[in-house]
């Protein structure tokens, strides 16, 4: 009868580590495994366009995942596939001096400014950028095209919202970020405390993805500088809440 048991359980074990591989809704990155971070997320072997030496955006260091933002050079973030609406993302953040994090979801057409209006999707993505003082959370949205003008496929049908405000973050230093979406509600708090929050166009739709990118904002036009990610969780709401 054990033989039979073990058995068993061996032949589960693949399809037991395949589902926690694949589980969209629930998933946990450490950042010490590259595999895995190829597997699961889009983008990581990004090069920065020209010179005789291209330079990674993005690449693990010392256990957490470092991303670089060049100088007049727009961002390339990271994706990685997610399923839920009431959502909940959680990290560790760090930030060179002049540096700003973008994080946001997007959502069933994982954030293209197209969209067949057809297909009854409403929201775009919405997320925000942290920077050491401020944060700025941004919402889009699609619309109809106007009167009068016939619908024509690629046509950009995104519209934009953005609210600021005020903040301190000290630079060089890890603190902990929280981001959640319950129903058309963004909200976020930074080291248990700093709650602020920003009311969506049509957040309430399905999540189908996160990005998160490094943006360079340093007055001094450095060439180059880091933000730095660690310890994300990505959960439901509901269930967190158990």
């Amino acid at each position: 009868m054990n033989q039979i048991i073990i058995l068993i359980a061996l032949l589960l074990a693949p399809l037991t580590a395949l589902k926690a591989q694949t589980d969209l809704t629930h998933w946990k990155e450490d950042f010490s495994d590259e595999a895995a971070i190829k597997k699961n997320w889009s983008k990581y072997d990004s090069l920065r366009p020209g010179g005789d030496s291209p330079q990674r955006f993005w690449q693990m260091a010392d256990g957490v995942m470092r991303g670089s933002a060049f100088w007049k050079i727009h961002p390339v973030g990271i994706m990685r596939k997610v399923s839920g609406k009431d959502v909940r993302l959680k990290c560790r953040i760090k930030l060179d001096e002049g540096a700003v994090i973008y994080a946001n979801f997007s959502g069933m057409n994982n954030g293209s400014n197209t969209v067949d209006p057809m297909l009854g999707i409403h929201f775009r993505r919405a997320g925000l950028k942290i920077g050491p003082a401020s944060i700025s959370f941004f919402d889009d949205h699609y619309v109809l095209p106007e009167a009068g003008t016939p619908y024509t496929k690629g046509m950009d049908l995104s519209k934009s919202q953005m609210t600021a405000q005020k903040i301190s973050l000290s630079v060089n230093e890890w603190h902990d970020l929280v981001i959640e979406m319950r129903g058309k509600e963004l909200t976020t708090r930074i080291d248990g405390g700093q709650v602020m929050t920003h009311q969506t166009h049509s957040g309430e739709e399905p999540k189908m993805s996160i990005s998160l990118s490094v943006g360079n904002e340093s007055k001094t036009e450095s060439p180059e500088v880091a933000g730095r990610l660690d310890d994300l969780m990505f959960e439901p709401i509901e269930e967190a809440k158990k």
